[in-house]
């Protein structure tokens, strides 16, 4: 359902359906390649609905349609903190530098 580059343009992020977090890391621009697949994580207790970076590539954040949102640390995709349970789905996510 959400899909993210990295802001160094490394690596895609994607979530969805099956409430986890893959990260693959992107190999070519030039011509058609296997991008290896790094880490798949379960994320969220439902259906990961959006995905966004800091400017800075330092953190990720992931909503689910189970209203919550989380922070995450790319190094190694483990959870920094999950904020409180929203009163609705957050469908889009802006983050500020």
């Amino acid at each position: 359902y959400a899909v993210a580059f990295s802001p160094d343009g490394r690596f895609i992020v994607a979530g969805g359906a099956d409430n986890r977090i893959r990260v693959w890391q992107f190999v070519s621009r030039d011509k058609p390649q296997i991008n290896p697949l790094l880490v798949a994580r379960f994320a969220h207790e439902g259906p990961i609905v959006q995905l966004a970076f800091t400017p800075d590539g330092a953190r990720l954040v992931s909503s689910a349609e189970n209203r919550t949102v989380k922070l995450w640390d790319p190094a190694d995709y483990s959870e920094v903190a999950l904020y409180e349970e929203q009163p609705a789905v957050a469908m889009a996510l802006a983050v500020a530098g």
